[in-house]
């Protein structure tokens, strides 16, 4: 435990505590002890630290504490614990339970202790940091266990102020993405009013099309947001998903579409261009690969080999149809070529029946 004090003996060049001694003796490793230069050069390491020892006598639960730990507590040396029970007095009421056990479990199997805690001095909560050594006779009972500690108050200040920031940056994110998602999902159904109004066809499909962009944009930003996530995506689940939505949105009775997406964590900037790869491949299938009344698959994969992610969207129809000599690709496909680029992805069309586009790109992590 943390162990309180030695009545009179101080830490000072010429004469040092018990605890202080231990702690020396502790540190040499086994080894022969450090000469009273050596052990000078420590004090003063340990002063610089605003480092305090401490030793606890077991089978007679006595404590001492040198002055330096004193000064640590706020304490006078006279008003420092001599017991164990004490010593627990000096222990956050909140945090004594976890403190108790701990010590209990190292006297019971262990050797060496490390852990931190709260302590109250007259209304003072202060953080202290404790790393302790227990001894055993030949036996194996406890003997004494010594011990230093510091004031971590300011270190946990720090951290506290952080994570508090970090939570209202969260917050704030997920309101962003809430929001993002709300815009977007009006903008669709202002496409979707202007698409009524088409009386051209090929205008009708295209306001189609952008409509299907903009909610697979939607999509994500719904899900970060109930996942109470800022940028992580299983980008396995979120293409699931998104053929899902295909499915009953897209696809005629006569066509079938498989999705097989392993769980994969990626960053939300990453998942963006993978979901609007599937989503032009997937509707162009559609529209292009199964011609009259022909039956079809549309399939989707993805597998993740290490840190290297591979896709494939493919049909078993007669393909997508390809541009002419010379001539312009269609949107769809440049918007593909740009998001692969984006990607830094490695692409492959290999020949056979239907259309196949495979994607190798590594993973952005979360």
């Amino acid at each position: 435990m943390m162990v309180p004090h030695s009545r009179g003996m101080g830490v000072g060049a010429a004469r040092m505590s018990t605890a202080t001694y231990e702690a020396i003796a502790a540190a040499s490793g086994g080894r022969e002890m450090p000469s009273p230069y050596d052990s000078e050069r420590l004090l003063a390491a340990l002063k610089a630290s605003r480092c305090g020892t401490w030793r606890w006598s077991v089978p007679e639960d006595t404590v001492e504490w040198d002055e330096a730990l004193c000064r640590l507590y706020g304490v006078e040396p006279s008003q420092a614990p001599r017991t164990a029970d004490e010593f627990l007095e000096f222990v956050h009421a909140d945090d004594r339970a976890t403190v108790l056990d701990t010590i209990r479990d190292c006297l019971a199997r262990g050797s060496e202790l490390e852990y931190e805690f709260r302590s109250v001095v007259g209304g003072d909560v202060r953080w202290i940091y404790d790393r302790s050594t227990l001894t055993r006779d030949a036996d194996g009972r406890p003997l004494a266990m010594t011990g230093a500690c510091i004031d971590v108050t300011e270190r946990k200040r720090i951290e506290q102020e952080r994570d508090e920031a970090l939570a209202r940056q969260k917050v704030l994110l997920q309101e962003l993405g809430h929001r993002t998602k709300n815009h977007l999902q009006l903008v669709a159904s202002l496409l979707q009013l202007q698409a009524a109004r088409q009386g051209d066809a090929g205008a009708k499909a295209d306001f189609e099309k952008a409509i299907q962009r903009v909610r697979v944009i939607a999509g994500l930003h719904d899900k970060l947001y109930r996942h109470d996530e800022v940028v992580r995506v299983d980008l396995g689940d979120y293409i699931r998903t998104l053929c899902g939505d295909l499915s009953r949105s897209i696809l005629a009775p006569r066509m079938t579409l498989d999705c097989e997406a392993e769980a994969v964590d990626v960053h939300a900037d990453q998942a963006v261009p993978v979901a609007m790869i599937v989503n032009e491949l997937v509707t162009n299938a559609v529209k292009h690969a199964f011609p009259a009344d022909s039956v079809g698959r549309i399939w989707v994969r993805l597998e993740s080999r290490g840190e290297r992610l591979c896709l494939s969207i493919g049909d078993d129809g007669c393909g997508l149809p390809r541009a002419p000599s010379g001539g312009e690709r269609g949107l769809g496909q440049r918007m593909v070529d740009a998001l692969a680029g984006q990607l830094k992805a490695e692409a492959e069309i290999p020949s056979g029946r239907g259309t196949v586009y495979r994607l190798a790109f590594d993973r952005v992590p979360p």
